[in-house]
């Protein structure tokens, strides 16, 4: 695996269900050692196929974040062969934000 400064409260190689945090670094101007939390689900039972889901991309799309969140909820590790990892909330500035844009308006046309 590549080296990063993304630290992670959950093991990917372990198996059954787990939730914790990635911990994404992220400076800010009064403060440079500050990270983005994103919630992190994954659920794994053996060898197969490695899926992403991954929701809360933009700020007034929060379907996904429901469905994703529900969805983890009703799966049982057991009822499935490889491993779901599945980001709820991949940004957590944007969800958080109750507009599409960005605060700072850059991706205006």
């Amino acid at each position: 695996m590549a080296d990063t400064l993304v630290t992670s409260e959950v093991e990917f190689d372990e198996p059954d269900e787990q939730t914790g945090l990635l911990h994404v670094p992220h400076s800010r101007e009064r403060w440079a050692y500050g990270w983005i939390p994103v919630p992190t689900a994954v659920l794994a039972n053996g060898r197969g196929p490695t899926v992403l889901l991954m929701a809360g991309t933009h700020g007034d799309e929060y379907e996904g974040q429901i469905a994703f969140t529900g969805r983890v909820r009703e799966l049982e590790p057991g009822s499935i062969r490889g491993c779901i990892v599945v980001l709820t909330m991949a940004s957590s500035p944007a969800a958080a934000s109750p507009g599409r844009l960005p605060k700072s308006g850059a991706a205006k046309p």
